[in-house]
């Protein structure tokens, strides 16, 4: 048997024993130890259904103050207050909406809570009435248009009248004055056409044919901006109209829905009648 040399013995390295070796690092700390704290029993999440009712409460806030802010200033006879109303309320539509389906969120989700349950049924009976109250806007908002562009109408001809008797007027003083002076007074006094001091030198006869023709430009100047409503302004008021009645309809019919959705008997109605609707329908075509 050969022997093996020292300096072969001498660099090789002795085996490692991990068991025997104790280790010179401290142990670094678990994950569970580093989130122990947020994992005790008294440390419970928030569950998701009382944020979603917190999160409705906060809509329905919203919503009704900014439905308050709307009355102010209060003139309920003025169409215009009316329909910037109504278009406020259909603006804020989608708020109280947002908050009646998180409601039913948080119910369906945490059934066991009986506030919840307690709180979607007060929901639904004032979902109810806020589906009638957006039906209602509808003929409110027609009215008001009418009623606007009747009294933009009535005022028109007013203005009319008040030019034409104003430029007949003009038109007799201009004929009845005897000099040129007597007619700068008497345009003055009537707030008609300027008469200058170089004018003032010129004949009578010669300045009354000048400042006849100064009231025929400036009367017809007069009828062409009297002799009609804005048609572009009528058409955003109709635009405008069409827009939130279409919107005011489908606020109602989704306030409905939620309404009626804890009623199995009223939905099973509902949807006999659509059923029934519908076999009409493809009957007649």
């Amino acid at each position: 048997m050969a022997l093996v040399p020292a300096w072969v013995c001498s660099t090789r390295r002795p085996f490692h024993d991990s068991r025997r070796e104790p280790d010179v690092n401290p142990a670094r700390p678990s994950l569970s130890t580093l989130t122990k704290p947020f994992s005790e029993p008294g440390s419970q999440p928030v569950p998701v259904s009382a944020v979603l009712n917190g999160a409705a409460t906060c809509l329905f806030i919203v919503f009704a103050i900014t439905a308050l802010t709307l009355f102010l200033p209060l003139d309920p006879t003025n169409p215009s207050w009316q329909l910037r109303l109504i278009g406020g309320v259909i603006n804020g539509a989608p708020l109280a909406l947002l908050g009646f389906v998180l409601l039913h969120g948080a119910a369906h989700l945490d059934p066991q809570q009986s506030r919840y349950g307690v709180r979607l049924a007060t929901a639904r009976q004032r979902a109810l009435l806020a589906a009638i109250g957006f039906v209602v806007l509808v003929p409110l908002q027609c009215v008001a248009i009418w009623t606007l562009l009747s009294r933009d109408e009535n005022q028109l001809e007013q203005r009319r009248a008040t030019t034409e008797a104003t430029f007949v007027t003009l038109r007799e003083a201009v004929q009845r004055a005897g000099t040129p002076e007597a007619l700068k007074l008497q345009m003055r006094a009537l707030r008609g056409p300027t008469i200058s001091e170089e004018q003032l030198k010129l004949p009578i006869a010669t300045l009354r044919e000048q400042t006849m023709r100064a009231l025929f430009r400036a009367e017809a100047v007069m009828n062409q901006q009297l002799s009609g409503l804005d048609q572009k302004a009528i058409m955003e008021l109709v635009q405008s109209g069409i827009r939130i009645g279409v919107s005011s309809l489908a606020y109602a019919f989704a306030f409905a829905l939620g309404a009626v959705m804890g009623q199995p008997l009223i939905l099973r109605r509902i949807r006999k009648g659509l059923q029934w609707s519908s076999r009409r329908i493809l009957r007649g075509l």
